[in-house]
């Protein structure tokens, strides 16, 4: 198990022998280096006391920064604990960045037991063991430029325990010459992982030029990885000149067992190769695998990759690509269609920018994955993530054509308290009836206008045959004889549709040219309103069925003012006019019928009963508004119109 990283790590440092270590020294300051009461590090002096404290024997020291560090950028940085196999410490403590800045870190030299701020940190022998190595909440700022064999990040050169919440902003210079030893493993937070690395940041750019093309793997986040990384992303640059065994923008290598979940790059990827072997390059990272003890295991779920792929790579992965055979499992996973991948990178989905902007790669991202990721819709180009705090959820609402060689269903990605407005669907020789929630029709949905959805939906369309010819009419002979063969032709039979005026706002006056129209045929709507009627806001509608969805009746005027004409009638036609309004008015319609008053006043109709009564609130189309049981004083807000109200066994009629 992760066998290749370490034959890699081998071959790096085997070159360097025994090095000679820090010496031993003591802490002047604050606090007593335990996990509850830890070295307080307030100046730069502090910061490099305590690296002698741990590179002298002290592994297990604890350290908290009080204070921003600004180191001398013209010094070299020793790094703080080192490669245990070659006499090094590697530290086992605490470090607590408490989310201060450590800046002008600078790296010339590769030290080979591990190169960054910390060279080795936790227990190599039972990666990630709990409260073994720990770096969290720290900031790091500053320039590496090495020409030799390197194993390095930001943070640390090689993890076997845990890097928390770290952003690193260190720029990366590196090169390797023709005449000198190959390799190098560099990431913006550690070069080589085996425990956790977790919400962590790279800003910096890394530069890689390898003239052999010998053992190179750059990450936006770790060079190599044999263990977990979440929550994590690049927008770093990295480029490399023939260093081509793997550039990615989250990792460089995944050897086996490597997981990444949600973690995402937007940061450029250029591979330059000028030799005949060519390159791999990926979005995510590039995966090493084979036979016996190099076959690999790869997980890298709930990941996206926004960033670009330049150069003339061999091998080009959106998500992922591959060295040698590998077991990929890898879900939920999406990139930029701009790339042209050279791989069948099953789990991972090209989607265009407007996918990604618009918030269905979001959508995608947290199905069975809540609470991570972030977007402001049509703002934000990607989905992102905070370290802490929840995520926003995005709705998914689809409407479905739903007939066979229908036209792609209509998508929309809203976040949550979001409106988004019903399409118009037309079908050549159909009529649209209404939305169903299922594709047979058997849920009505009265949608219509702007809706605010609550949960991922999608509606059906439900369809009527249009027929435009008028249909036959029967003849007086139905029933003579046809020839001599005595067989009657039977007629198809005339239907009818009944038009029914629904609410009326005070102040208009609706008539229609038919109560009943025969099926095929049209009918007139007339509206008259009143000179001191206020109609702002006024809607004058029909709709298909008792079940269908209110249409702008004002978009088919006919041809003398108000009038307005319906056609291709094959169902019942519903009119209303709603939403004018009158000089506020005193209360009309007040009954008391042995003590049960009723009135209607200002858009509502107000009850009083005495005592507990059921009451009905009926529209003149024969539609139940209102029912309940109330005593006492009661108000109903319903539209302007003419109503019957129940109460118990006695019967109103209000004008509202």
């Amino acid at each position: 198990m992760r066998t290749r990283i370490f034959t890699l790590l081998v071959a790096f440092l085997a070159i360097a022998g025994n090095a000679v270590w820090g010496q031993g020294t003591s802490w002047a300051g604050q606090g007593t280096g335990t996990a509850d009461d830890p070295y307080q590090i307030s100046t730069p002096d502090e910061l490099k006391a305590f690296r002698d404290l741990v590179n002298g024997g002290d592994a297990d020291a604890c350290a908290i920064l009080k204070n921003d560090i600004e180191l001398d950028s013209s010094e070299e940085w020793t790094p703080i604990g080192g490669y245990p196999l070659l006499g090094a410490t590697t530290f086992k403590g605490i470090f607590n960045g408490n989310g201060k800045t450590i800046s002008g870190f600078y790296i010339k030299t590769s030290h080979f037991q591990g190169d960054g701020l910390f060279g080795c940190i936790g227990d190599i022998t039972n990666p990630a063991v709990d409260n073994i190595g720990i770096i969290k909440n720290l900031t790091l700022t500053g320039t590496v430029e090495v020409t030799r064999v390197f194993i390095g990040g930001g943070i640390c050169g090689m993890n076997y325990g845990i890097i928390q919440d770290c952003i690193s902003n260190v720029s990366f210079d590196l090169t390797t010459s023709s005449t000198g030893t190959s390799g190098i493993q560099v990431g913006g937070i550690c070069g080589a992982n085996e425990g956790i690395v977790n919400g962590c940041t790279n800003n910096g750019n890394i530069s890689i030029n390898d003239m052999e093309r010998t053992l190179c793997f750059g990450g936006g986040i770790c060079g190599t990885n044999g263990g977990t990384i979440e929550k994590s992303y690049n927008m770093g640059n990295l480029s490399a000149n023939n260093a081509s065994d793997g550039i990615g923008g989250i990792c460089g290598m995944m050897d086996d067992q490597s997981v990444i979940n949600n973690c995402y790059n937007s940061g450029t990827l250029t591979l330059t190769c000028t030799d005949q072997q060519g390159g791999n390059v990926a979005g995510i990272g590039v995966a090493t695998g084979g036979t016996g003890p190099y076959s690999s295991t790869v997980t890298i779920k709930n990941c996206h990759n926004y960033g670009a792929i330049i150069g003339n790579a061999t091998s080009v992965g959106g998500i992922y690509t591959e060295i040698f055979d590998v077991n990929f499992v890898v879900e939920n996973c999406y990139y930029i269609n701009t790339i042209e991948s050279t791989e069948e990178e099953k789990g991972a989905e090209p989607k265009s920018t407007e996918a990604f902007a618009g918030g269905e790669v979001l959508y995608l991202l947290q199905q069975n994955n809540p609470g991570v990721w972030v977007q402001t819709i049509d703002t934000d180009d990607y989905p992102k993530f905070e370290t802490e705090g929840e995520g926003s959820t995005i709705y998914q609402i689809a409407f479905d054509y739903n007939y066979e060689g229908s036209p792609e269903a209509i998508a929309y990605y809203i976040e949550e308290g979001e409106s988004v407005t019903v399409p118009t669907m037309t079908r050549d020789g159909y009529i649209f009836t209404n939305w169903s929630t299922d594709k047979a029709g058997e849920t009505i949905a009265e949608i219509s206008g702007s809706i605010t959805p609550d949960a991922s939906v999608t509606y059906y369309a439900q369809w009527q045959t249009e027929q435009t010819e008028e249909p036959e009419q029967p003849s007086d002979d139905d029933d003579e004889d046809q020839g001599d063969t005595g067989i009657h032709k039977p007629q198809r039979p005339i239907k009818y549709y009944n038009i029914y005026v629904d609410t009326i706002c005070p102040g208009l006056d609706v008539e229609v040219s038919k109560d009943v129209v025969q099926e095929g045929h049209q009918v007139s709507a007339y509206l008259t309103i009143q000179a001191e009627c206020d109609t702002t806001g006024m809607r004058f509608e029909y709709k298909r069925g008792l079940f269908g969805y209110w249409k702008d009746l004002k978009e088919l005027e006919g041809v003398q003012p108000g009038e307005y004409i319906i056609k291709n009638i094959y169902t019942d036609i519903y009119i209303r006019a709603l939403d004018a309004t009158l000089p506020e008015e005193e209360p009309t319609g007040i009954d008391d019928l042995e003590g049960v008053k009723a009135y209607a006043k200002n858009g509502s109709i107000y009850v009083y009963t005495p005592n507990r009564e059921e009451v009905t609130i009926i529209s003149m189309s024969g539609a139940i508004i209102k029912h309940a049981e109330q005593v006492g004083l009661q108000s109903y807000n319903v539209s302007r119109g003419i109503y019957i109200v129940r109460i118990g066994e006695k019967v109103f009629k209000l004008k509202n």
